[in-house]
């Protein structure tokens, strides 16, 4: 049995649910407490948005880069064939996101946070 102080987790993290999925008990609740975010409109995209893991998150930083590189282009008026070039790479590690597409980088990325045995 693991024992959380859930004051520490609070302070930390904000709001607390307590579930057991080897009793099944608390499910529901945590099922309210995520549908309730999307409904009353409590969680902003732009300042709660979730990540879940180190793949997503590189793939947003590379969207994100590659964007501004579009932008940057087309501000001083270069090639409009540079900054579409620059938004169809950020297309693509936007499709790395959800895992349609993952780049070599990407890869590995993801294999340096593990350590694979023989």
């Amino acid at each position: 049995e693991c024992k959380i102080d859930k004051k520490i987790v609070a302070e930390q993290f904000g709001d607390v649910v307590e579930i057991s999925t080897v009793l099944e008990d608390g499910i529901a609740e945590l099922a309210n407490y995520a549908e309730s975010k999307f409904l009353d409109k409590a969680l902003d995209v732009e300042r709660d948005a979730i990540v879940f893991g180190a793949r997503q998150h590189a793939s947003l930083m590379k969207t994100d880069e590659h964007l501004s590189d579009a932008i940057g282009i087309l501000s001083f008026g270069g090639e409009s064939d540079a900054a579409s070039f620059a938004v169809e790479t950020a297309m693509a590690a936007l499709a790395e996101l959800d895992g349609r597409q993952v780049g070599e980088d990407i890869v590995a990325q993801i294999f340096h946070s593990f350590c694979v045995g023989k």
